[in-house]
């Protein structure tokens, strides 16, 4: 998860900088593509699915949870986050 996050942060940061990065690029690899895929597959169309996102205002527990929120949302799924308070 961490990696296709980094690679398409890293890819957009390449092409800003215009550094030695090719015309018209895309990520490296199908990471992304296949998580929704399979999120996809795993899980009734049009249904929610609550993630949780761990304590408040912890990004190493955010950032995972909000991947996958954001995977089932292109998987045509609802997706809510949910935190624990600090």
């Amino acid at each position: 998860m961490k990696v296709a996050a980094f690679q398409w942060q890293w890819l957009g940061g390449t092409i800003l900088r215009q550094a030695r990065c090719p015309k018209g690029p895309t990520q490296f690899n199908g990471i992304t593509k296949a998580l929704v895929a399979r999120v996809a597959d795993v899980f009734e169309h049009r249904h929610a699915i609550f993630f949780h996102g761990g304590p408040a205002g912890n990004p190493e527990d955010y950032g995972p949870s909000s991947e996958m929120g954001w995977a089932a949302r292109e998987a045509g799924l609802g997706a809510q986050l949910i935190f624990r308070p600090r």
